[in-house]
């Protein structure tokens, strides 16, 4: 429970960290955009990260069955935001998901295979 505690006090100091962060890159960019409403949004969209990630250690006992669901939970994230930045962008679904799934979560190892394997993309 004091590791849960932990990570559940590091995921709040991420979203605080994260918000003050937008807010200073949004003022710094000089356009249209209200930093202040750009910092809450982040915010609450890591805090709200941080409780899904954390919530089946709290309501599962076993910890396997709840890295599992975490992960399952991760990758739905992950997919959540890619098909809404393909959606936005008009791009490929495929390519977002293994950007941010690949370059942020694996370090580009899984995206590149294909390259290394047989010298092209496949998405």
């Amino acid at each position: 429970m004091i590791a849960l505690s932990g990570g559940l006090v590091t995921g709040i100091a991420a979203a605080l960290s994260m918000a003050a962060s937008e807010y200073l890159s949004t003022k710094a960019e000089q356009t249209s955009k209200e930093p202040v409403k750009a910092s809450i949004y982040t915010g609450i969209a890591y805090i709200i990260t941080v409780a899904l990630l954390i919530l089946p250690y709290l309501v599962i006992s076993n910890y396997f069955v709840s890295l599992a669901l975490m992960m399952t939970v991760v990758f739905l994230i992950i997919a959540f935001f890619s098909f809404y930045m393909s959606v936005l962008k008009d791009e490929k679904f495929s390519k977002h998901f293994f950007q941010h799934g690949c370059y942020q979560r694996w370090g580009g190892c899984l995206d590149q295979l294909p390259v290394r394997l047989f010298g092209q993309e496949f998405y």
